[in-house]
C-alpha cells in the first residue's frame, strides 16, 4: 500500500507542505508522511510551499508545515512566494478559521535567529484565524540526537492531535516498522525522446574560464569561474544568486550501478509515473532519460546519506545481522549515536555506505524514495549585469576525517574534474534574488567581505563603476596578501580611477592577527561620517562564524563612542530596520 494512499477515512486527508533549502526539510516531510501512513492517516499531498496552489489553503482541514532556516534566519527559496502571500495586508483575520495546522522547524540553536521561519509561520497562521493542533516543534542540529531530538517528541504530540481530529478505528493498529510502503513512482521503460533536453537553450551556459585565483602553494583552492549564456543573459541585479546542479563523475555512476546490480538496463530509457497524487513527478523527468543519466544528474552519490536510506536498506536487506543493525540505528538512542559515529561524523558518502553493506536488493522503482536527489548549489554572482559573462567565485571543498580518503563535495568534484575548458558540458543556471541589494540612490556603500565574502561586492563595484558612481568603500580580508588577496589588481585599478577606497586585513602577514574589524576600528571617524552624515549603506558578507558578530560589534562601538552613549546597539539596530545594514552569511 502506498504511504500516501487509501487509509481509514477519505475525509481525513492531510496536506504536508515544506520549505527546504538543502533537502533536509523535504526529507523530513516525507518521513512524517510515512509515519502517518503507519498510523492509518491519509496524506493527500506532499509539496514544496511555492509549488502549492495557495488558493486551496482555505479549503484544507489539516496542514503540516515543515520548514528549514537559511542565511540569517531567512525562509528557504521554495517558500518565499508562499510567505509573501501570507503577509498580504488584505487577508482577513479569520480567513483560515477552519484550518488546523502543525509546524516543525529545522535549524541550529547556535544561530541568533534559530528557526525564525517556523516561528514566524506559526504566529502568522494563528493571526489569520487558523488553529494550532499542537505546539510548534523545533529540530536543532546542536541536539546530541540531531534532528530526532526535537522531531520524535513532537511527532507524539502530532499523532495525538491527529487521533482527536480523525479517530482511527480500534481494530486498525499501527503497521509494523518492517512493512515497506509502496514506492512513490514507477520507472517505465520507453523509447528515446525525439528532442533531448540539451537542445532547449534557455538557461544554458557554456564555461569559458575556470581559473584558480589563490597561490598554487596556498592550502585553499579558490576558483574564478566564468560562463557565457548559450542565448540571452538572464536579468539580474548586483547581489543576486546563481544556482546550478552539479553532476556525478562517470566512474561514480558506474560504481553505483554495479553496486545496485542494475548494469543490464543502465542505458535503457525510462519515463517516470506517479503512483499516487500525493507527490508530483519532479520536473527533471519531463522527458525520458536513461538510468545512467538519471543517476548522473539526479542521485547524490557523494553526499552523506540521511536516515531515509537506512530505512530502505532495512526493508531490502536479506542479512539478519545487517537488518538488526539498521533497526537498532533507527529505533534506539544508542543506535542513533552509533549511526552518527559511522555515518555523519566521518562524512561517509553514499557509495561508501553501499559498499559496506551488500545484502540489500533495492528495487528500481524505489530509486527516488531511497536515494537523496542532488541539490542545486548557489553562489553570489561576482560580476555586473552589464558584462557579457556571468562570473562566480567558488571555494573548492576538500577536507579529511578519520577515513583514509579525503572528503570531496559533489560540487567540488564536478568543478575540478568536469568543468574544464574546452570539454565542459553545458550547464543550466538559474538566477534568484539575493539577500543584499544596492541602494536605489548614489549613497555611499561600505562593504566588509573577508575571503569568499568578496564575491557579491565585485558585482556591486563593477555595476557602480559602469555608471561612474564613486563613494565605494571596500574592506577585505585574507590570510596572506601574496597568497589569497582576491582580485587585488582589479581593486587597484578602481582605486587609481577614483572609484574605490580599499583596505585589506591580511591576518597572518604580521605577528599579531589582523582582521576586518580592526580596519573598521582604525577608520572609525571616516566610517561614522559616511553612515551618520551621508546616509551610507553597510554590507557584510562571509562565513557565519564569529566574523559577522565581531563586525557588528565594531560598528556598535563606533556609534557608542561618537554618540557618547553606553551602547551603540540601538543605533545599529536602526540601520538594520532601515535596510541600511545588510548581511549575507553562510556556514
Amino acid at each position: 500500500m502506498s504511504a500516501y494512499g487509501k487509509n481509514h477515512d477519505a475525509s481525513s486527508c492531510i496536506t504536508i507542505l515544506y520549505g527546504s533549502q538543502t533537502g533536509y526539510a523535504q526529507d523530513t516531510a516525507e518521513r512524517i508522511a510515512r509515519i502517518l501512513w503507519r498510523h492509518h492517516f491519509k496524506v493527500s499531498l506532499i509539496s514544496a510551499l511555492d509549488d502549492y496552489d495557495k488558493t486551496k489553503l482555505i479549503h484544507e482541514r489539516f496542514v503540516i508545515f515543515v520548514c528549514s532556516t537559511t542565511g540569517e534566519g531567512e525562509e528557504p527559496d521554495n517558500m518565499k512566494l508562499f510567505w509573501k502571500f501570507l503577509l498580504r495586508k488584505n487577508l482577513p483575520g479569520n480567513v483560515l478559521e477552519t484550518l488546523k495546522y502543525a509546524v516543525f522547524g529545522l535549524g541550529d540553536s547556535s544561530y541568533a535567529k534559530f528557526n525564525y521561519p517556523a516561528k514566524k509561520l506559526f504566529r502568522r497562521l494563528s493571526q489569520l484565524g487558523a488553529h494550532a493542533a499542537c505546539p510548534r516543534g523545533d529540530g536543532d542540529d546542536q541536539h546530541f540526537l540531531g534532528l530526532d531530538g526535537g522531531l520524535i517528541p513532537w511527532l507524539k504530540l502530532l499523532l495525538e492531535a491527529l487521533s482527536q481530529q480523525f479517530p482511527v478505528p480500534a481494530s486498525m493498529t499501527p503497521l509494523d516498522e518492517s512493512v515497506c510502503p509502496d514506492p512513490s513512482f514507477r520507472l517505465v521503460e520507453t523509447t528515446r525522446p525525439s528532442t533531448p533536453d540539451d537542445q532547449v537553450n534557455l538557461g544554458l551556459f557554456q564555461l569559458i574560464e575556470n581559473r584558480r585565483i589563490t597561490h598554487p602553494s596556498h592550502f585553499q583552492d579558490i576558483r574564478h569561474i566564468s560562463f557565457r549564456p548559450k542565448e540571452h543573459m538572464p536579468e539580474f541585479s548586483p547581489g543576486d544568486i546563481a544556482s546550478f546542479t552539479p553532476q556525478n563523475l562517470p566512474e561514480d555512476v558506474d560504481s553505483f550501478i554495479e553496486l545496485m546490480g542494475w548494469q543490464a538496463f543502465s542505458d535503457v530509457f525510462f519515463r517516470l509515473e506517479a503512483i499516487s497524487k500525493a507527490k508530483a513527478v519532479p520536473s527533471f523527468f519531463c522527458t525520458p532519460k536513461t538510468l545512467r543519466e538519471i543517476v548522473s544528474k539526479y542521485v547524490d552519490l557523494r553526499g552523506t546519506p540521511r536516515r531515509t536510506l537506512v530505512e530502505y536498506l532495512y526493508y531490502f536487506s536479506s542479512d539478519e545481522l545487517e537488518k538488526e543493525k539498521f533497526h537498532e540505528w533507527l529505533t534506539t538512542a544508542d543506535g542513533q549515536e552509533d549511526m552518527a559515529a559511522y555515518l555523519h561524523r566521518p562524512r561517509r558518502t553514499l557509495l561508501e555506505v553501499l559498499a559496506d553493506f551488500r545484502s540489500y536488493k533495492v528495487p528500481l522503482d524505489y530509486l527516488l524514495d531511497a536515494f537523496a536527489p542532488i541539490q542545486a548549489r548557489s553562489f553570489s554572482i561576482a560580476s555586473s549585469p552589464k558584462n557579457e559573462c556571468l562570473d562566480l567565485m567558488v571555494g573548492i571543498v576538500e577536507y579529511r576525517t578519520r577515513l583514509v580518503q579525503p572528503r570531496l563535495g559533489l560540487a567540488t568534484q564536478f568543478i575540478k574534474h568536469m568543468l574544464t575548458v574546452p570539454d565542459a558540458p553545458l550547464i543550466r543556471i538559474t538566477v534568484s534574488r539575493g539577500t543584499m541589494a544596492l541602494p536605489l540612490s548614489d549613497a555611499p556603500i561600505i562593504m566588509v567581505g573577508p575571503g569568499l565574502g568578496i564575491a557579491p561586492f565585485r558585482s556591486f563595484i563593477q555595476a557602480r563603476a559602469h555608471s561612474n558612481i564613486a563613494q565605494n568603500y571596500l574592506i577585505s580580508g585574507c590570510r596572506f596578501k601574496e597568497m589569497d588577496e582576491h582580485y587585488a589588481d582589479e581593486w587597484k585599478k578602481y582605486v587609481d580611477e577614483g572609484l574605490l577606497w580599499y583596505r585589506v586585513a591580511a591576518s597572518r602577514d604580521q605577528n599579531t592577527k589582523r582582521y576586518v574589524q580592526h580596519i573598521i576600528q582604525e577608520n572609525a571617524t571616516l566610517l561614522w561620517d559616511l553612515i551618520h552624515n551621508n546616509g551610507a549603506h553597510v554590507y557584510v558578507c562571509g562565513s557565519s562564524g564569529s566574523m559577522p558578530k565581531e563586525v557588528m560589534e565594531a560598528f556598535q562601538q563606533i556609534a557608542c563612542d561618537m554618540l557618547n552613549v553606553e551602547s551603540g546597539a540601538q543605533y545599529v539596530d536602526s540601520l538594520v530596520n532601515q535596510n541600511r545594514y545588510q548581511q549575507e552569511t553562510w556556514s
